[in-house]
């Protein structure tokens, strides 16, 4: 079993890696299009759709490019848990950046972690990391942050 350290730096090298054959790597970019969630999973779902067109334009990764699919998980627990499952089992897909919300980012990151298949959802989520070694959260949540802006508010403030 490969370690969480191990994992990502292989995650990075086969993003990264400089093959004399170019190659696609598949991305799921599961977000709330619709739903309670919108507000949020759109406008990331198009910059995300913007920073992966960016990188293939550059030539960043050299032969490789990103190709990705845009998903709606509706903000529903079930259709992103089924989403993540299916997408689990294509051996072509690397990973979901997704879900938007916390309710179905947690959801999703424990049918994730029983796939071992890596997850980011958006949310600061702390649940999402306890589901295991395979999800990960994309902002910091709550314990790491208001201690510093409580910290801002009395000294500046």
């Amino acid at each position: 079993m490969l370690s969480k350290s191990r994992l990502l730096a292989a995650a990075a090298m086969a993003l990264m890696s400089g093959a004399a054959v170019a190659a696609d790597r598949h991305i799921v970019i599961m977000q709330a299009l619709t739903g309670s969630g919108a507000f949020a999973g759109s406008p990331v779902s198009v910059g995300m759709k913007y920073g992966f067109d960016e990188i293939n334009a550059s030539g960043f990764l050299g032969n490789d490019t990103i190709k990705y699919t845009i998903v709606d998980d509706a903000s529903d627990r079930g259709q992103a848990t089924s989403g993540v499952a299916r997408f689990a089992q294509d051996p072509n897909i690397l990973m979901v950046l997704g879900p938007t919300i916390g309710p179905t980012g947690v959801a999703a990151s424990a049918v994730a972690n029983e796939q071992k298949f890596p997850i980011m959802p958006l949310t600061n989520a702390l649940a999402v990391l306890n589901a295991g070694a395979w999800s990960f959260i994309a902002s910091q949540p709550a314990p790491v942050t208001m201690p510093l802006l409580g910290d801002y508010a009395v000294n500046v403030g």
